[in-house]
């Protein structure tokens, strides 16, 4: 039970971490790939404000 706890919390301690880098966060992507992702990563970002709006008024 006590390994199933440490596992547990080790988990959720490293899912939390999964989206760290060491570069700055406004640094210009480098590859396409990055890109891509950059461009979702603000769709996503647009699309949770726009819910977040919808839910305040």
């Amino acid at each position: 039970m006590k390994n199933l706890f440490y596992l547990t919390l080790f988990a959720l301690l490293m899912n939390g971490c999964t989206g760290y880098t060491f570069e700055p966060e406004n640094t210009a992507p480098q590859t396409e790939h990055d890109m891509l992702v950059k461009k979702q990563q603000q769709a996503l970002a647009q699309q949770q404000e726009m819910l977040l709006d919808n839910y305040r008024y």
